[in-house]
């Protein structure tokens, strides 16, 4: 397969020839094309929505393929995809707003405003559930009274589902945000899902969004596949509502992200606040790892959105993905640009795509590089020595289980997940590795965290952060 980046400089040079613009568009166009498709094939995503807009009107629109394998109906502009966590950025759009409107602040703990929370949950801050910074365990609920009742969820669990040695360190979890939902529809005083169509859904004018797959709208969806077959689509179950089960389309989306872009307003109405907006857009949790996912070195996670950085191009947004669907979300406020990117099958992000339409729609921003960035590294022996141990990875059932192991053989580092998968780790800058995965169609990257003493103590695994126990 052809690069993508050679593909866009093939039709950028036919632009800078001067020949027929519509011609170089279509140049344009089937470079765009031929990387969708490559994002497709590795995913084995028969279909896919690509939607870029500039201040709500679109540069370039198309849908690929069909919806499903069963029906073989194509996608199309109106297609329901699952929008997964990019469901967390509408949840936290609306709670910040009511909290904004109610004069609560980020730091009041969630307790003074929930009951009945375990005793070290109600402690934690509405800044920190919704910052990923909270040291809540991401424990799916086994039980069906459990998925149904998000009170007799945490009640059942109590403090198992929280660990004090995550707490402040990035660790990605679905369910501080469904304390989110559950905050946001004790301080609305109304159902969430009426809170989220009165606030969001009518004012931008999003038609096609629900949280139900039986309602009216639930027409020209998009099922889930993994494998390349249709199956039942995953967190949908009530209780996740607020994190991860939004439906909706690329258009939809494309209008939350005007509204967003344009401090909050829609048509000339203030929707959204401006102080929720610059609260959003903040740089809180340093993430930095897992570039598939908006994950780029020295990204942090915000309040329900991630600020990234691609090629000097400075960006917020989001990715989405369950084992059988995938979205990414990205937005440029100096542009007023977005990227909706939706395929019908998990675990493969199309960052290739992402990447051509980002260098094809921006123009890049400047950089400028200190002597130490440009500078040539190495991999020392000191930091292979700092980051080899033992972590454990705290679960419900106490922090005592040491799953991963990082080892030296000579200059290089081994990450054991088990006796059955152990990878070798390929050192890219500073305290980020990578390591080429069977199961995965893009190499996995991992990430070494330091405290404030500067000594590495957390080791960041597909987002899960797990706790160093031994040198």
């Amino acid at each position: 397969m052809i690069l993508p980046v050679a593909l866009l400089l093939f039709a950028q040079t036919l632009v800078s020839q001067a020949i027929d613009p519509s011609k170089a568009w279509t140049a344009i166009e089937r470079a765009i094309d031929s990387v969708v498709h490559a994002d497709m094939e590795a995913a084995r995503a028969p279909g896919a929505m690509i939607l870029v807009s500039r201040d709500g009107d679109p540069l370039f629109e198309k849908p690929y393929g069909i919806r499903s394998a069963k029906t073989k109906d194509p996608v199309t502009s109106s297609t329901l995809f699952l929008t997964a966590s990019v469901t967390k950025t509408i949840t936290t759009t609306t709670l910040l707003t009511l909290c904004h409107e109610k004069g609560i602040s980020t730091e009041t703990q969630v307790g003074k405003i929930l009951d009945s929370l375990p005793s070290e949950i109600a402690a934690l801050s509405i800044h920190q559930i919704l910052s990923q910074s909270s040291g809540l365990l991401d424990h799916k609920p086994t039980r069906k009274k459990w998925k149904n009742d998000a009170k007799a969820y945490f009640s059942h669990y109590g403090n198992k589902l929280f660990s004090k040695n995550l707490e402040g360190v990035f660790s990605y979890t679905n369910y501080g945000h469904v304390l989110a939902g559950m905050l946001l529809t004790e301080i609305s005083d109304f159902p969430f899902e009426e809170t989220i169509q009165k606030r969001i859904f009518d004012p931008l004018e999003m038609s096609r969004s629900t949280y139900s797959v039986v309602d009216e709208k639930w027409s020209d969806h998009s099922a889930a596949h993994r494998g390349g077959k249709a199956v039942r689509h995953e967190y949908t179950f009530p209780m996740i509502k607020s994190s991860a089960s939004l439906f909706c389309t690329a258009g939809d989306l494309s209008k939350f992200a005007s509204c967003f872009m344009n401090q909050g307003q829609y048509k000339g109405v203030q929707v959204i606040p401006k102080e929720v907006i610059q609260k959003m857009s903040g740089l809180y949790t340093p993430v930095g790892v897992l570039h598939n996912y908006f994950g780029y070195p020295g990204s942090h996670y915000g309040y329900g959105l991630m600020s990234f950085k691609f090629q000097g191009r400075s960006l917020i947004g989001h990715p989405g993905e369950t084992t059988t669907q995938n979205l990414l979300f990205a937005m440029s406020p100096a542009t007023k640009t977005s990227f909706v990117l939706m395929s019908n099958a998990g675990t493969y992000p199309f960052i290739q795509t992402f990447e051509l339409l980002a260098e094809t729609f921006l123009d890049p921003e400047e950089t400028v590089l200190s002597p130490e960035e440009t500078a040539e590294k190495t991999l020392t022996q000191e930091r292979i020595q700092e980051c080899k141990g033992k972590y454990i990875t705290p679960d419900i059932t106490g922090d005592r289980r040491a799953d991963i192991e990082v080892y030296a053989r000579g200059d290089q580092l081994y990450l054991q997940l088990s006796e059955q998968e152990t990878h070798i780790l390929t050192w890219i800058e500073d305290d980020l590795f990578k390591y080429d995965s069977p199961q995965l169609k893009f190499p996995v990257e991992v990430r070494f965290y330091r405290d404030a003493e500067g000594q590495v103590r957390y080791l960041n695994h597909y987002w899960r952060t797990s706790v160093k126990i031994h040198p």
